[in-house]
């Protein structure tokens, strides 16, 4: 139904006033309840997805501001209310993850699939009450590049399922190494500290509460949009290899 919604204000002009202040209106329920639901279920979620991503060899790791957390306030940040797990450039497409979670494991639900450029490169899953976001990284020596979906009221968007884009540039990851967290052993960058200054800023380790991606040190707006699409859709633009 929510997706329906959406769907329906971002189709018009009218619709696309109402968003801002309507979604503002949902965070004021839906934010608290789920951070009660990732400070209850999280510490389980992130055991099962560490023996997950171990069983099938996944190249995962925390990001964003679930590895913020973790490194900074050895937990998950008060304010957040799902995760974030990063794939390693070049090595899992998401359609070989999705297998994985869909047929392979149980308890996960689809949210959303987001597509950029003919690639899926993000999407969305519920596991035990907690909605867990998985990035797909690009990259090589120089550095790794991830799109970031967002919203704009004054963009007239070709369809109701495309986004506005920016496009992350951060240094190149060295590897995955471990921290413990809620007692387990959970995935995160080597390189956490330089990661987390390309990311937040050289003042990450200071909370930021009025924190959004514009703050972003090395970000860029780009003029071509991004869809969500169908699990239908994202099998259908499986690559044909992972070079």
């Amino acid at each position: 139904m929510k997706k329906l919604i959406v769907r329906i204000l971002k189709s018009n002009a009218f619709g696309r006033c109402l968003y801002k202040p309507l979604h503002a209106l949902y965070r004021l329920y839906s934010v608290p309840h789920r951070r009660r639901l990732l400070k209850r279920y999280g510490p389980e979620v992130l055991s099962d997805l560490a023996k997950i991503f171990k069983r099938h060899q996944i190249p995962a790791f925390a990001a964003y501001g679930t590895m913020l957390g973790f490194v900074r306030d050895h937990g998950f940040i008060p304010h957040d209310d799902d995760m974030d797990i990063g794939i390693m450039p070049n090595t899992m497409t998401p359609q070989q993850l999705l297998r994985i979670l869909l047929e392979k494991e149980k308890g996960f639900k689809i949210l959303f699939i987001f597509r950029f450029r003919k690639q899926v490169v993000e999407f969305k899953v519920e596991y035990k009450h907690v909605p867990v976001d998985f990035f797909f990284f690009e990259g090589d020596e120089n550095e790794v590049r991830c799109p970031l979906f967002f919203f704009k009221e004054e963009v007239n968007y070709p369809s109701p399922n495309a986004n506005s884009m920016k496009i992350l540039h951060l240094p190149p990851f060295k590897g995955i190494t471990t921290v413990p967290v809620y007692g387990c052993d959970f995935p995160v960058l080597e390189d956490t500290e330089n990661a987390l200054a390309a990311l937040y800023g050289e003042g990450w380790r200071i909370p930021d509460k009025k924190w959004n991606d514009d703050k972003r040190p090395h970000i860029d707006d780009i003029s071509e949009f991004g869809y969500s699409i169908s699990l239908e859709e994202a099998f259908q633009l499986e690559p044909q290899s992972n070079t």
